[in-house]
């Protein structure tokens, strides 16, 4: 039940780092004011609230937990998925991303540093 957990959260984050803040930040939002209508709404939750605010939009990136364990968790959640032929598409990308990450920043960087991955990789 860990691992899935992580799978739900980290796949927010994904989108979060992927879609949401680019988009938000070509509009000319802050992040924090797109966060605040995330946390208003339905798509609230612990990752919006606390992780992201502190740990990446702080840039910080010091949450404790290695970017190699949250690998190893999504690698357990992708077993479990093809074991029980759950579609996981989403699981993919979030597979994919996570192995580039480790690969360019190494295993015990903290898994907070997706986000600044991600958006080093946005801007080319």
């Amino acid at each position: 039940m860990k691992t899935l957990s992580k799978l739900t959260s980290w796949c927010f984050a994904l989108l979060v780092a992927v879609f949401l803040m680019p988009s938000v930040a070509t509009a000319g939002l802050p992040a924090e004011d797109a966060l605040g209508v995330i946390n208003a709404a339905t798509g609230r939750s612990a990752l919006s609230e606390v992780h992201f605010p502190k740990w990446a939009l702080s840039g910080s990136f010091d949450s404790g937990f290695s970017a190699g364990l949250m690998r190893k968790d999504l690698d357990v959640a992708g077993s479990i998925a093809s074991e029980t032929g759950f579609p996981a598409a989403m699981l993919a990308l979030c597979q994919e991303r996570w192995a580039g990450a480790v690969a360019a920043l190494g295993p015990t960087v903290d898994n907070t540093e997706i986000h600044r991955f991600i958006a080093a990789k946005a801007k080319g």
